[in-house]
């Protein structure tokens, strides 16, 4: 049996919300609708080859995914495809690395939705 590390720091959550459960609480609900909207948005954007939206959503994400608790080589991420779409580049990067994107953050909604009954 093969174990997941987790994809989400709780500890993130509880410094940015000052130790409030009920503000953690909502920031994760925040996170759990907002974020499949997002990953969709970009999706499109990159079938699109729509460089103006991949710019705009890809800067969008960053905030979300700085305060939910993602690893910082996320945030990177999207800094990278943010920059891309912005210089024009060619865009087989940024579709590569949406496939690792688009699969860590359905793992971090899921551990989120898992664990948010526990902040009242």
């Amino acid at each position: 049996m093969e174990i997941v590390k987790g994809v989400i720091d709780l500890e993130v959550l509880n410094r940015l919300a000052e130790g409030n459960p009920g503000l953690v609480r909502h920031m994760i609900e925040i996170f759990i609708r907002e974020n499949p909207k997002e990953i969709y948005k970009l999706e499109q954007a990159l079938k699109d080859s729509d460089y103006r939206n991949i710019e705009f959503v890809a800067h969008k994400m960053k905030s979300s995914i700085s305060y939910s608790g993602f690893d910082v080589e996320l945030r990177n991420m999207l800094t990278e495809m943010e920059a891309t779409a912005k210089e024009l580049k060619p865009l087989e990067k940024t579709r590569n690395d949406f496939s690792k994107l688009k699969t860590i953050c359905t793992i971090g909604v899921n551990e989120l939705t898992a664990i948010k009954d526990r902040f009242e």
